[in-house]
């Protein structure tokens, strides 16, 4: 029997948009999953209706039965510059894309790719009146609402500021007013009933941005917790009650107020597995039996490596990388094994990192696309020598996305609250100790090979 509201939750990724229905006893009612990407081309020239198209979609399929509240999350930082009558002026500046132009010394994560803009594009930069992030971007079509999501005041430096404004040389009234997450920031117009078949007046309540969500969807909301956040990119989110001065980790103040989000950044790990699936000729074979034909790889004596490009501060490059040792009588499967040990390997570096700054991991709570594949969890375990506990819903930014849904309907005091009764684990992966021994060997030829190459 279902009890309570239901909420529609949507999580707005780089090549999908994941969609649920999340009722009060935190369980994911019904799911769908509506792919955007055909082709890496298209992140270079990302149209908002992209987004549009497959939020209609996802509303289509709804099963019967109504819904009390609509959250949504997406990508960030990431811009959509409009128009005096709201129409997009340019294509989607993504976050991907690399189109930014920073001045030194400011902490803006989209201020720059506005400047990038205004400078590469001044016609339409001239005929822009607002801009807007992902999700905000969706909830304005379905509400008319212009707003900022910030998680807390905290993170208003890291979005903009009066003084970052006039440094970048932009007007405020270019960017909409602040809101935070669970706030009611309007309700489904009559336009946005028309455009996605929905009944008028749906609440729709502020979400934000997807890592904070799947925070707070993870779980990973006191101190010494820690979470594997992958999907296109990977990062290791820990939770602190302090800043932590590392250059090669980003802190960030959390979702809930007074902590800080302390993270090594994986860029583009998922995207890197997508490449290698392609060129080994792997594209229409499914994820798990590729893995299961890596895991089959018991010999690994002379196996080739595989590194990313660069470590650069606080995040790992996989979006170039490089193979070491490689031998004619290699295949897919060793060159995958390669490919995945890079991963485990760098988030094992990562939680070094993080140990020797004060932040010891425990056990790491999986989530996103790569936590549904039980054989590739163990392989984590065994790589990095830690727990892995993995949540029924995967998709952590979907539950952090109903969370703030039940916060804005009064079901919850607060978000600690919330996320302690409906975060629940599905299975913990421990280590194998005769595999950890093996890894540790692998890992140490891993480390002498990388410094020969001339890296750090």
């Amino acid at each position: 029997m279902i009890n309570g509201p239901r909420i529609f939750v949507a999580d707005v990724g780089t090549s999908s948009l994941k969609a649920g229905i999340i009722d009060r006893n935190g369980t994911l009612l019904w799911q769908v999953r509506i792919p955007m990407l055909s082709k890496e081309e298209d992140l270079e020239y990302w149209e908002a209706s992209r987004w549009e198209i497959a939020l209609q979609m996802a509303f289509s399929r709804l099963p019967k039965g109504s819904i009390d509240g609509i959250v949504l999350s997406g990508n960030g930082p990431t811009m959509v510059p409009l128009d005096a009558k709201d129409v997009p002026t340019s294509p989607v500046l993504l976050w991907i894309d690399g189109r930014s132009r920073p001045i030194e010394g400011k902490r803006s994560f989209f201020l720059p790719k506005v400047r990038w803009f205004r400078e590469t594009n001044p016609e339409a930069f001239a005929k822009t009146r607002s801009f807007l992030s992902c999700p905000e971007y969706l909830s304005f079509l379905l509400t008319g609402v212009k707003a900022t999501i910030s998680p807390t005041n905290e993170f208003l430096p890291f979005l903009w500021d009066d003084d970052q404004l006039s440094t970048y040389q932009l007007s405020p009234d270019l960017f909409p007013p602040f809101v935070e997450p669970s706030n009611l920031l309007g309700r489904v117009s009559a336009r946005g009933a028309q455009k996605f078949g929905l009944k008028l007046g749906i609440p729709v309540f502020a979400g934000g941005t997807d890592f904070m969500m799947s925070l707070t969807g993870s779980g990973t909301i006191s101190p010494g917790m820690a979470c594997d956040r992958a999907g296109t990119s990977e990062g290791i989110n820990y939770c602190s009650d302090m800043p932590i001065r590392n250059p090669s980790l980003r802190t960030l103040p959390h979702a809930i107020e007074g902590l800080y989000n302390v993270a090594g950044i994986l860029s583009s790990t998922g995207r890197m597995f997508e490449w290698f699936r392609r060129f080994s000729g792997q594209h229409d074979i499914d994820y798990a039996p590729m893995i299961e034909r890596i895991e089959a790889v018991h010999e690994w004596a002379n196996l080739p490596f595989f590194f990313p490009s660069a470590h650069l501060g606080e995040q790992y490059e996989f979006t170039s990388a490089v193979f070491a040792n490689l031998r004619p009588e290699h295949g897919a499967p060793e060159m995958g094994r390669a490919v995945l040990e890079s991963i485990g390997f760098t988030i094992r570096r990562v939680v070094g990192t993080l140990e020797s700054s004060g932040c010891p991991v425990t056990t790491l709570r999986a989530c996103g696309g790569q936590a549904k594949n039980w054989l590739w969890n163990q392989m984590k375990s065994n790589m990095i020598d830690r727990p892995i506990d993995v949540p029924y819903i995967k998709d952590a930014e979907l539950l952090g996305c109903g969370i703030e849904g039940f916060l804005g309907l009064g079901e919850y005091r607060n978000r600690e609250e919330a996320s302690g009764d409906l975060v629940r684990i599905e299975h913990r992966f421990e280590p194998d100790r005769m595999s950890v021994e093996r890894y540790q060997e692998r890992f140490s030829e891993y480390e002498k090979v990388h410094s020969a190459l001339g890296n750090k």
